[in-house]
């Protein structure tokens, strides 16, 4: 009895092994990838090491069947690799104004707000009235680049003194605007960076028909006291210097936005402030300094691709590896979506 006991568990042990297997590898496994959506190969999660920056390159997507050949077809045979080196360049005057003639400002610069709110004396103006906008920006000149994709890069200078003891906002210059509107404190689309506020302190910020703040430095603000405010703008980035001292360095791409080229001027939101110099020039050696890594510069390279698992017969996400041909160890890696189209 015991042994016909074992005999028949072992039978059915058997039985039950041999149904898994059934299971497992009948027609009812979903194995099959052909024509349907791949897991991530694991090209296009591979870590890419290099050695230097490399812009940029937009992800692509190709119809399912498109072969290697067609994909690296579409994407670029050069990439803008950002080189270090150093500048020699010298600074040239764009523009300048000790506001010394109403006239002179009148033929060189816009006003948005109340009539009458400037005062021209003693080599400065001086607003005259606590009014929530007030902007004075450049007319229309080439190196704004207003217009095109280019950046308008420059740096600018402005000597501004409040007249308040405890300022209840700020005032400074605005850079890279376009959309000037004759219509509250925001109505203009560009980065400004001003100097007051309760706690004494420089405000940096950017509006697009609203306000966005970007950082805040303090100060101890002194009133009738002059500060040189300077802006250095190069590419993406802007370097903010405050009486010879760099208090900051930043991205001029904000929520998603590029001010990317404009005009420049002044700006006070409710503050009595005097403007007593105003200057805009190029970039010069030294400007670069104000920045992290220094002078940069982007260079062209020829570039290949290749990917280690790319089927142009699955659907997926595959990772295609462009290396430079003409650096050692400078590569790049740009996402081929394969779907249906």
């Amino acid at each position: 009895m015991k042994t016909l006991k074992l005999l028949t568990a072992s039978l059915l042990i058997s039985s039950l092994l041999l149904s898994l297997a059934a299971c497992s590898s009948g027609k009812g496994s979903d194995n099959t990838t052909t024509g349907s959506e791949k897991k991530t190969p694991s090209s296009a999660s591979t870590e890419v090491n290099s050695d230097y920056d490399i812009e940029k390159v937009d992800n692509i997507t190709v119809g399912l069947g498109t072969s290697e050949d067609d994909v690296k077809a579409q994407l670029p045979s050069t990439v803008n690799v950002i080189m270090s080196g150093t500048s020699n360049e010298t600074s040239q005057t764009l523009f300048t104004d000790s506001f010394d003639s109403e006239d002179s400002f009148n033929q060189n610069w816009s006003v948005t707000g109340p009539e009458g709110i400037l005062s021209f004396e003693n080599g400065a103006i001086t607003t005259t009235q606590k009014v929530n906008y007030f902007r004075a920006y450049l007319n229309e000149q080439d190196w704004m680049k207003t217009g095109t994709e280019e950046y308008a890069n420059y740096v600018i200078k402005a000597v501004v003194k409040g007249h308040e003891e405890t300022p209840s906002n700020n005032f400074g210059i605005i850079f890279r605007t376009t959309n000037v509107l004759q219509t509250g404190p925001d109505g203009y689309n560009g980065i400004y960076v001003g100097i007051g506020d309760p706690s004494g302190q420089v405000c940096i910020g950017c509006a697009q028909n609203n306000w966005t703040q970007i950082y805040t430095y303090p100060i101890g603000y002194v009133a009738e006291q002059d500060y040189t405010i300077e802006v250095v703008v190069w590419n993406d980035k802007f370097a903010v210097v405050l009486d010879g001292e760099t208090i900051y360095e930043g991205s001029c791409t904000q929520n998603g936005i590029s001010y990317t080229n404009g005009t420049v001027g002044i700006r006070t939101f409710e503050q009595l402030f005097s403007c007593s110099e105003f200057s805009v020039r190029t970039l010069e050696a030294s400007d670069y300094e104000r920045f992290e890594g220094g002078y940069t510069y982007v260079e062209a390279h020829p570039v290949e691709w290749s990917c280690t698992d790319y089927d142009p017969n699955t659907k997926g996400r595959y990772g295609f590896i462009g290396r430079v041909t003409d650096l050692e160890n400078a590569a790049i890696r740009v996402i081929v979506q394969v779907k249906d189209i």
